[in-house]
């Protein structure tokens, strides 16, 4: 990362950290965002099953969309009567206020990775604009958003997310089908490899058990009105997403993945990916962005406020529960996604990590 955009990384957090972000609506609906419900009398899975590949995803940055994207992941919809609005919730860390580490979507929804992460990544790669005389900046043209180089980078097959639904057949209902998540980088000839970080007993000879072996299965799943839903999981989501020429890696604890399947089984929109990050995961993943910079090499004072402000963003617990006697060590997560039928051949182990600090 440029020293410029290294320098807007830490003005945004310092302008972040400054300023609480505004309460929960007041007319929150009295409901929480759940996934859709298993069918009932819905049959087994009987198909030769498909693999996904996720074609897009939207980190929802320069707008409000982060509002909207994921799940109720703690059972807390933060609009009771003031005063009480995070009495239940766990205790801020690093100094960070109460509103501003737990503020929600509608509905519950839990994002404090949208709300607070993805304004500084999108600063580090876009800068911190600064305008006078206008209040707020005007947009530019075309619009930079993270979604952008993203797109690019899966286009150019360097990673993305599998979802392999092993018997799935054609019809719009199903439970329970056996799924798998994981992820691959390295498209070749159509086909991606398979990240060995992410599943459990590679084997480049037999792809069906490497990706059966995935560290974030899920066995139960099911399929409701052409919706597949993802079972509850304890195993952890563990992909990268090339942002720029960085890859971020992501590994999300108790996942919950759902998505809109096309009538004829080939494509999926509406994708939702939710669940939590271990902070201390986020906070290295943070580290290592930095460490394109010389100037925040570990030892800088200014990379150890960063990631201290980063650690202001916790909102949950790891388990994704709450509990108010507990400082907060997780970060709740929710990404959209599309995804397309894809195929898998190989394995590829992780690209080496751009830094321009002493080892």
């Amino acid at each position: 990362m440029a020293r410029s955009a290294t320098v807007a990384f830490l003005l945004l957090v310092f302008a972040l950290v400054g300023c609480d972000s505004p309460s929960a609506p007041a007319n929150v609906p009295p409901m929480n965002r759940e996934p859709p419900a298993r069918p009932g009398g819905a049959p087994l899975g009987d198909g030769p099953g498909r693999l996904y590949a996720v074609s897009r995803f939207h980190l929802g940055d320069g707008t409000q969309a982060w509002q909207s994207v994921g799940y109720d992941l703690d059972s807390e919809i933060s609009a009771p009567p003031p005063g009480k609005a995070f009495a239940n919730h766990c205790l801020p860390v690093a100094g960070a206020s109460p509103r501003t580490a737990f503020g929600e979507g509608p509905e519950g929804i839990d994002n404090a990775f949208g709300k607070n992460i993805v304004p500084m990544l999108h600063s580090a790669i876009f800068g911190f604009e600064v305008c006078i005389g206008s209040n707020p900046c005007p947009p530019p043209s075309p619009p930079h958003t993270l979604d952008i180089p993203i797109a690019a980078s899966v286009d150019a097959g360097q990673s993305t997310l599998l979802l392999w639904l092993s018997d799935l057949g054609d019809k719009a209902r199903y439970t329970p089908i056996k799924a798998y998540a994981m992820g691959a980088r390295n498209r070749e000839n159509g086909a991606w490899h398979i990240a060995s970080e992410s599943v459990l007993a590679a084997n480049s000879n037999d792809i069906a058990a490497t990706m059966a072996s995935s560290s974030a299965p899920f066995t139960d799943s099911y399929v409701t009105g052409n919706t597949w839903v993802s079972s509850p999981s304890t195993g952890v989501l563990s992909f990268v997403i090339m942002i720029g020429e960085h890859p971020v890696h992501f590994q999300i604890h108790h996942p919950i993945v759902t998505m809109q399947l096309s009538a004829d089984h080939a494509t999926a929109t509406n994708g939702v990916i939710a669940g939590v990050l271990a902070t201390e995961d986020v906070v290295h993943e943070a580290d290592l962005i930095m460490q394109n910079d010389a100037d925040f090499c570990p030892g800088s004072q200014a990379r150890d406020s960063i990631l201290n402000q980063v650690r202001q963003a916790s909102d949950i617990l790891i388990d994704g529960t709450q509990d108010p006697t507990v400082p907060c060590n997780g970060i709740s997560i929710g990404l959209a996604f599309e995804a397309a039928e894809a195929q898998a051949a190989g394995i590829a182990d992780p690209p080496p990590v751009p830094s321009k600090c002493a080892p």
